[in-house]
């Protein structure tokens, strides 16, 4: 679960690195946020339950 949480949050910053100051919020932006939340929100749990 923690490889394919890293890779999605890894995908949406990748996405990320395209910003441009003309960029589209729904065409760029808002899919790579939702990238980045889902990995993270993917990543936060089993880490913690890691850890402790």
């Amino acid at each position: 679960m923690l490889g394919t949480a890293y890779l999605c949050g890894g995908a949406g910053m990748l996405l990320l690195t395209r910003l441009e100051a003309d960029s589209s919020f729904a065409g760029l932006v808002l899919p790579a946020e939702a990238l980045i939340g889902l990995g993270l929100g993917m990543a936060f749990m089993p880490s913690m339950s890691l850890a402790t």
